[in-house]
């Protein structure tokens, strides 16, 4: 029996502006109750707050009651944003000034309604920050959606920053303003065949308005919020259209067979099983390791930032290794450019200088040669299958990226979407996010490339 594909209904809840919007969110969540279906809303502190100061206690009942509640950052589109944030050069600085405003929007979205975790995060528009990943991870936040590091092709669950990635598939925002019964059951016929997860995400703003509120106030300049401009609302009957539709879809999921609904919480520990590393694993990677540098799926799940650290354990003397947290590099690292003669004793004693720290080390010295850290650990590939002197020749440091296109070809200072981010250069975020790759993972027993 085809194991059925697990469908998942994301709502960036965001709209702080338009106090009517918060209608929208009501409206969405009961029609999913009544559907017999949990939503995952994404909600922003800002909006939180609003929704006290509006005195809508009946929505911040219904999700609290019936649905997950996820975060969808602090202030939003407010400058600086996450990406004006953190595109700074010192990482340290740039993951205090993450943290000193995300813990404090986290406290606020648990406290109002009345969690003790949050079990995911989105960031807002294209806002995608190495530092977000690894600081919403640090902050107790164990998935992270919408991202740009995912499985284009069958929707798995990959862990990148020590979060478990999903990637958004099917926006609603315009789709049921347009879209008959013959048209979903198309979408879900595609989606049905081959994929894991099923991410359907919505702005439910956008059922009553028609603009979004951050374009209007938000886009390069901050409005002050005694002057926020609301959004033009639309006809009624294009609103009613809308729920009309996404009732339908609700329930043509729900009665068909090959899906079943889930929320993000389901893959809360998807990544989070022990990952022992012998010397006897490590022969056993060999193979997959020749083949290419890139993550390995058999028999365990392991990242090259695990690997790596397994074979400077193993060559430290240590009988096994238990994988944690993992990082990547901060700047990219040295590379080998022509071949050079090792010595395999040289490559065991040089595991001794290499140091856990923040993030991977760009450089590793074998004797007085200096290698990268994948030249080092092709070197201790080589180590392993007891060769004694031998030569190592140039390859390449990073992952093949083109497994994961979105982030090969990510160029953050192109992308808001909605609003401008007149402070943004994009200096480091687009580059760092890559550099991050030797931390993904993808699941133990699947197939190791995508393409």
């Amino acid at each position: 029996m085809q194991k059925k594909t697990k469908v998942v209904f994301s709502f960036d809840t965001e709209d702080f502006v338009n106090d009517f919007a918060a209608e929208s969110i009501l409206r969405c969540a009961r029609i999913l109750r009544e559907e017999g279906a949990k939503g995952c809303f994404q909600v922003v502190g800002l909006l939180a707050e609003a929704l006290k100061k509006w005195g809508r206690q009946d929505v911040i009942d219904e999700l609290k009651n019936h649905h997950e509640i996820g975060f969808h950052s602090y202030t939003h589109s407010v400058h600086p944003n996450l990406v004006e944030l953190t595109d700074v050069c010192d990482p340290r600085a740039a993951s205090a000034a993450f943290d000193e405003r995300e813990r404090e929007g986290i406290r606020i979205v648990k406290e109002i309604f009345g969690r003790e975790s949050l079990a995911s995060a989105v960031p807002p528009g294209a806002s995608f920050t190495y530092i977000a990943q690894y600081g919403y991870h640090r902050l107790g936040i164990p998935v992270y959606a919408a991202s740009p590091v995912k499985d284009k092709v069958s929707s798995r669950p990959i862990s990148f920053c020590n979060m478990t990635q999903l990637r958004y598939n099917f926006c609603l925002d315009d789709t049921l303003f347009s879209m008959d019964e013959e048209g979903m059951k198309k979408v879900l016929d595609e989606k049905a065949a081959g994929q894991e997860v099923f991410v359907i995400y919505h702005h439910p703003n956008i059922d009553c308005t028609s603009e979004f509120w951050d374009a209007i106030n938000f886009n390069g300049r901050n409005t002050d919020p005694d002057k926020y401009v609301p959004s033009p609302k639309r006809p009624p009957e294009e609103t009613e259209l809308f729920f009309e539709r996404f009732r339908k879809l609700v329930r043509m999921i729900r009665e068909d067979d090959r899906f079943e609904f889930g929320t993000f919480g389901d893959y809360a520990g998807y990544f989070d099983g022990k990952r022992t590393v012998t010397e006897e694993l490590l022969k056993k990677l060999i193979p997959q390791l020749d083949q290419a540098l890139f993550p390995v799926t058999e028999p365990e799940s392991l990242c090259l930032s695990d690997i790596f650290y397994s074979f400077a354990d193993v060559f430290k003397g240590l009988p096994l290794r238990e994988c944690g947290e993992v990082s990547g590099f901060i700047c990219e690292p040295y590379a080998i450019t022509e071949s050079v003669k090792l010595k395999a004793e040289d490559v065991i004693n040089s595991a001794r200088l290499i140091r856990e720290n923040d993030f991977l080390p760009e450089i590793v010295w074998v004797g007085d040669r200096a290698l990268g850290p994948a030249d080092w650990l092709r070197a201790a590939v080589k180590t392993l299958k007891s060769e004694k002197d031998f030569t190592l020749d140039p390859g390449p440091w990073q992952i093949d990226l083109g497994q994961f296109p979105t982030l090969r070809d990510l160029k953050l200072g192109e992308l808001w979407y909605d609003c401008e981010c007149s402070n943004f250069r994009d200096r480091y975020l687009s580059d760092r996010l890559r550099l991050q790759s030797w931390t993904i993972r993808l699941p133990a027993g699947t197939k190791r490339m995508i393409f």
